[in-house]
């Protein structure tokens, strides 16, 4: 993750008046940069400010609802859903919780792709909670919008938009 990135994470959990303070103390491109950064996570809803505890207990509570429908998908639903994301993306979910469709996916990918996803699951831990709860929000989308009109598939040609959004602040 960038410098920016990093500093845009640390912005945003500033109130309003600190934020402005901080930023107009920063050259313009700098401001520019870190402002688009903001303007993107809050896009990607991540919440502002807050208590760290309460941000954790509101992702752990949308990770349990999202995992239901989640852990009900098969793994070709998932594989479906992700085969045109990053290796990094999919070791992410996979690393979010004991899926039962886990080991099944990972056979659908070709061995390349199989050896960077388990090489990255091993990087990732539960310091982003905003970010965990934003993948499970959108896979749980996909999946309801499939289940919800039996005549569309998964998307098979395009990747999911925001997956792709969030992959840069993982990396």
């Amino acid at each position: 993750m960038s410098g920016h990135r990093r500093a845009a994470l640390a912005l945003h959990a500033l109130e309003d008046a600190d934020r402005a303070l901080i930023l107009g103390q920063l050259e313009p491109h700098d401001q520019h940069r870190l402002e688009a950064h903001l303007r993107e996570l809050h896009e990607l809803g991540f919440q502002r400010g807050g208590d760290a505890a309460e941000v954790m207990q509101s992702a752990a509570a949308s990770k349990e609802e999202s995992g239901d429908r989640l852990a009900s998908a098969s793994a070709q639903q998932m594989f479906a859903l992700l085969r045109h994301e990053p290796a990094a993306l999919v070791a992410r979910v996979i690393s979010l919780q004991e899926w039962r469709w886990s080991a099944d996916l990972l056979t659908l990918f070709d061995a390349l792709r199989r050896q960077q996803i388990a090489t990255l699951q091993a990087q990732f831990s539960t310091a982003a909670p905003e970010l965990d709860r934003a993948l499970l929000e959108q896979l749980q989308q996909q999946l309801r919008m499939w289940e919800n009109d039996e005549r569309t598939k998964p998307p098979s040609a395009k990747p999911v938009g925001l997956l792709q959004r969030i992959c840069p602040w993982i990396r």
